[in-house]
C-alpha cells in the first residue's frame, strides 16, 4: 500500500476518509463515472465511452498500484464514493518524470473544499515522491473555478489548445494544459 487511509475535514466540518483504491472497488468506481459523466460538462468522458466491464477497472486498479509513480485515491463518506482522484505516472521513458493529475467531485459535494484537499494531499505525495518531478493536467478554459484552484496551488498554465474538446453538441471547447514542478 502506497497510501494509508487518512481522514481529511471539508469546509463545512464534514469528515472524509481518502484511501488508495483497490480491485474491489471496480464496480463502485464504473457507477461513480457513470454518475459524473452524466453530471458534468467539464468531464472529458461521454456517457457511451464508459466501460461497462468491472473486471477491467480492476485489472487497470491493479496496473496503476504496482506503479510506484501513480496512485489512485477515493475519497468516501461513509461507504458512499463521492469523488476520486489520480496522479498517474508516465509510461514512455523519456516522460517518466511527470504524472498526470485528475479529479472529480461528486455534485452533492462540491463547494465544500474536496477538490481542493484531494489536490493538495497528492501533491504532497508527488513532492514525496522521488520518481515524479512533474505534475501535469488538462482543463476545459471555461472551468475557471477548476483553474483558479489549480493557479492557487502553484500550477502555470502552459498554454492554450484551441478547440480542443469537441462537445456532443458540436460545440468546441479550449483546453488549458498545466504543469507544476514538484521535484
Amino acid at each position: 500500500m502506497k497510501f494509508p487511509p487518512r481522514e481529511i475535514e471539508l469546509s463545512d466540518a464534514t469528515r472524509v476518509t481518502l484511501r488508495e483504491a483497490d480491485t474491489p472497488d471496480a464496480p463502485a468506481l464504473l457507477a461513480y463515472r457513470r454518475d459524473e459523466v452524466a453530471t458534468s460538462p467539464f468531464v472529458l468522458t461521454v456517457p457511451e465511452e464508459v466501460n461497462s466491464d468491472p473486471e477491467r477497472d480492476a485489472a487497470l486498479i491493479e496496473m496503476r498500484r504496482d506503479d510506484p509513480r501513480s496512485l489512485i485515491l477515493l475519497a468516501l463518506a461513509g461507504d458512499r464514493l463521492i469523488g476520486v482522484t489520480s496522479l498517474l505516472g508516465a509510461e514512455r521513458i523519456k516522460c517518466r518524470h511527470t504524472a498526470d493529475f485528475g479529479a472529480t467531485v461528486a455534485r452533492a459535494w462540491r463547494g465544500r473544499g474536496l477538490g481542493r484537499a484531494m489536490l493538495e494531499v497528492m501533491l504532497r505525495w508527488a513532492r514525496d515522491n522521488p520518481g515524479i518531478l512533474r505534475v501535469t493536467l488538462d482543463v476545459m478554459a471555461p472551468n475557471t473555478l477548476a483553474r483558479r484552484m489549480y493557479l492557487d496551488a502553484g500550477f502555470r498554465e502552459i498554454g492554450v489548445q484551441e478547440r480542443a474538446y469537441r462537445q456532443p453538441d458540436g460545440a468546441f471547447i479550449d483546453g488549458v494544459p498545466m504543469e507544476l514542478w514538484v521535484g
